[in-house]
């Protein structure tokens, strides 16, 4: 099992700025391959949410998102994981209120880290207390701790990677 987070861990500018630049013009841009999904976490479910996800169980999904996973690689690198059980890159759309969804599906036991990849006023609500997206920003914690996304008002979109780790 992997050393415990107790509070989840916020690192701001968290790669340099050039590597950054290409991770967030991908994940905001208008070629990356979204999957739409007609649920958030569970079925049925009101909400929705776009994502690719990259390495699943531990094992590349599709050879074809090789250079996905280049461009998180600064990212991974400086986490350093001793094993990667899935990257997966997440997209919500504006909504005209917040909405919560809770967000369970990784392996337990493990840990998580939530990389940023645009600033806008949705974010992730850990323990009861929201952390605002901020690109290039780092939130790190336990599987184990519930969260939840919270979706943009602000900006069109809300992206970020979801890494679940040992």
């Amino acid at each position: 099992m992997s050393e415990k987070i107790l509070k989840p861990i916020i690192t701001d500018n968290f790669i340099p700025p050039l590597l950054f630049s290409n991770i967030k013009h991908t994940l905001t841009g208008d070629t990356f391959f979204w999957f739409y999904n007609d649920y958030v976490n569970y079925r049925p479910c009101d909400g929705y949410k776009f994502t690719n996800e990259i390495i699943k169980d531990s094992h590349s999904t599709h050879r074809s998102f090789i250079n996905y996973f280049h461009m998180i690689k600064p990212a991974l690198d400086k986490i350093n994981p001793k094993k990667l059980h899935s990257v997966r890159f997440n997209l919500f759309l504006k909504t005209i209120k917040p909405e919560k969804y809770l967000i369970n599906s990784h392996k337990q036991n493990s840990k998580l880290a939530i990389f940023f990849a645009n600033n806008t006023n949705g974010g992730v609500e850990i323990d009861n207390t929201f952390i605002k997206s901020t690109e290039n920003q780092l939130v790190s914690f336990n599987s184990d701790v519930e969260y939840k996304v919270v979706t943009p008002t602000d900006l069109k979109i809300f992206t970020y990677a979801l890494i679940n780790y040992d």
